[in-house]
This record gives structure tokens, C-alpha cells and sequence, in this order.
């Protein structure tokens, strides 16, 4: 499946349009926005963290990030004395573009709050908090892997000159931060692994979440081969956020070492592979050879009822001769006065083409 790992830019702004003269009648000193449950400063100098410059990592598609309101705190001078300065209250915008074009879009609306009040009731200056604290939106509802920009305006309304009116807006500079939005994984793969049964083996795997998983592929392959092969498949669960555990048996692996893997298969035909675990197999066929080391013939008595193929080859596996052993028999003499003195590999395959058996042979 096509994996995206894109950066996507947040440039947050706060933004009260407007300039406020040198001795403004009303203003904001102090601002921020609440991203993630996080209260991160845009302009304050509290302990809380910045927002501007921030790097928020990465997010998978189809994940929850909110943005849940902000604050700003205004000044006003007092109605009696000064320039009468007004704040009618504040209001919070924000908007999602990919490239130019809006994708998402919203508002919040900023509320007086009482418990803050008038801070200073002396001469000429009165401060007020506005805050919006609840309605979380999920900036992520929707978006898939790309790059995108966050806008968010915050403004203040009212009277720069007046203790009534709210026709003027006050201003703050655009601060930016940036996150990652990645393509979600189709499977969390838990334990994969593979044991013996008797003379078959047991593949079993769990996932902890699935993502538009259409199927499971086994796959296998042995010490003498080059490439993997198909064994069957199991069907998935589809999409899933639930634990899950799938096994498949093996009814005929090799002797010996057997590799396996699984084909993760959306339904798109996109694909994953787990990791590669083994099994060794031992086969209940006991094979006898006496003697080894040999010279003119061997002797091989095998606990087997089925018809076998026994194959003498060089250490290199190239083959030097074979015979037949039906399956009534349970032993065979093979003559060894034509084989040249050396090291061999001498091997028992059944009909199906699995090797039973394979044991080092001595000709002295």
C-alpha cells in the first residue's frame, strides 16, 4: 500500500485587524489557542509553551487532533476618565487550505468571562478576559496524506475613542507551527510466529489494528530455495481496531528448516509483508544406514509405508544416481562399486516431491 509521510505547515495566526494608536483607547495584550487539550502562547509570556516555531510530529489519517477555542485579554480605559476606550468582545476564525483552496473552515465565538472582571477599576486602564473553552473540532476530520496550512484569525471588536461603539478591530502579527500527516498503516502487527506439530507446521500471527485489509497470504520457502511459495490465504478482518489472532497449518513442510512469511493484501491489491519466521521439521520416517562409511553397498531400512525415491548426490547437490523403493518394502541394498570414493548426501523424497530425510554417506 502506498505509504505518505508528508509535512503539512500550520500557520497559526492571530490576527485582531487594525492598529491601535499610541494611546489607544483599547487594545489586546495577551492571546492564546488551545490545540490538542494544550494552551500554547501566541502572545504571552506564560509557561506555557510557545506555539510559534512548534513542530507538533506526525499524525496518522484518520486520527483525532482538536482545536478547542483560544483566550484574549483587552485593556479599555475607564468610561469617566481618558480616551473612554470600548472592547464589544472577540471572536476566533479558523481555516484549513491545501495549496489555495479551503478545505475546512470554522469559528468560534470568544465570551466575556466574569470571573477575570475588571482587574484594575483604578484611573484609566480596565482589563477583561474573552475565552472560548469548549466545542472541539478535529482538524483532521477529512484530510488525507498532503500538505495543508491552518489559518486562525483572532479578533477583538470595539471603540478606540468611545465608551460605546464597536466599530473599530485591533490587530496581532501571524505566528506559524507545523505537524505531520502520514497515510494510516494497514496492519500493527503483534507476534508472528511458527512451531512444529508433529511433522506439520502451525503458522500463527495477530494484529492489533487492520486498516482496509482484504486478506492474509501465507508464504514459504527452505534453505535450497531461491524464492518464496504460495501455500494458501485467510481472510482478514477488513478494518478493525480490535486484537485478533489468525493460524494456518501447514500439512506437508519440508524436512528441516521451513521459512515463512505473510502477504498483507488490501483491497485496492496494495501489499506488506510481515517479518520472516522459521520452524524446523522433523519427519516420523527413521531411516537406518549401515555401514557408513561404505564400500561396495549400503543398506537402508526405513519405517515407511509409502512408495520413495532415494537419491544419491554429490555435497555440491548434484545428482549422481537413484532408485526406487516400493512402498511394500522397508529395506534396500544399494550397490556403491561404480561410485567413486568421496562425501555424498544421500536423500529420501516421497511421491509429492518433500524430502523426508537427508544424511551425510562416507564411500571409503
Amino acid at each position: 500500500m502506498k505509504r505518505h509521510v508528508l509535512s503539512v505547515l500550520l500557520a497559526l495566526t492571530c490576527m485582531l485587524s487594525g492598529l491601535t494608536e499610541a494611546h489607544a483607547g483599547a487594545g489586546i495584550f495577551e492571546s492564546y489557542v488551545v490545540i490538542g487539550g494544550t494552551h500554547y502562547d501566541l502572545f504571552a509570556t506564560t509557561s506555557n509553551p510557545d506555539f510559534s516555531g512548534r513542530n507538533f510530529g506526525t499524525f496518522t489519517q484518520g486520527a483525532t487532533w482538536t482545536i478547542n477555542g483560544g483566550e484574549i485579554k483587552t485593556f479599555k480605559e475607564s468610561r469617566s476618565t481618558c480616551f473612554a476606550g470600548n472592547i464589544c468582545g472577540g471572536t476566533i476564525f479558523w481555516e484549513i487550505k491545501s495549496g489555495a483552496s479551503t478545505v475546512a473552515s470554522g469559528s468560534y465565538t470568544f465570551t466575556y468571562n466574569s470571573m477575570f472582571g475588571d482587574q484594575n477599576n483604578g484611573f484609566c486602564s480596565v482589563n477583561q478576559q474573552w475565552d472560548k473553552a469548549n466545542g472541539a473540532v478535529n482538524l483532521l476530520e477529512g484530510l488525507t496524506a498532503g500538505m495543508y496550512t491552518l489559518l486562525v484569525n483572532c479578533q477583538a471588536t470595539g471603540n478606540n475613542s468611545g465608551n460605546s461603539g464597536c466599530g473599530d478591530t485591533f490587530a496581532q502579527s501571524q505566528l506559524s507551527a507545523t505537524f505531520t500527516v502520514s497515510a494510516p498503516v494497514p496492519v500493527t502487527w503483534g507476534t508472528v510466529e511458527a512451531r512444529a506439530v508433529g511433522s506439520k507446521a502451525q503458522i500463527s500471527w495477530e494484529t492489533i489494528t487492520e486498516t482496509n485489509n482484504e486478506h492474509f497470504a501465507i508464504e514459504r520457502k527452505t534453505a535450497d530455495q531461491e524464492s518464496w511459495q504460495p501455500l494458501g490465504r485467510i481472510p482478514s478482518q477488513g478494518t478493525s481496531t480490535q486484537f485478533r489472532r489468525y493460524h494456518f497449518m501447514d500439512d506437508a513442510p519440508a524436512v528441516g528448516i521451513n521459512y515463512y512469511r505473510l502477504r498483507q493484501v488490501d483491497h485496492d491489491g496494495q501489499f506488506a509483508f510481515s517479518r520472516v519466521v522459521s520452524v524446523t521439521v522433523e519427519h516420523s520416517t527413521k531411516v537406518t544406514l549401515f555401514p557408513n562409511p561404505a564400500r561396495d553397498q549400503l543398506t537402508l531400512q526405513v519405517s515407511n509405508s509409502e512408495s520413495l525415491s532415494v537419491l544419491l548426490r554429490t555435497m555440491q547437490g548434484q545428482l549422481i544416481k537413484s532408485w526406487v523403493m516400493p512402498a511394500a518394502e522397508i529395506g534396500l541394498t544399494i550397490p556403491l562399486d561404480q561410485i567413486p570414493q568421496g562425501t555424498y548426501m544421500l536423500q529420501l523424497v516421497n511421491t509429492a516431491g518433500l524430502i523426508l530425510h537427508t544424511e551425510r554417506l562416507i564411500r571409503q
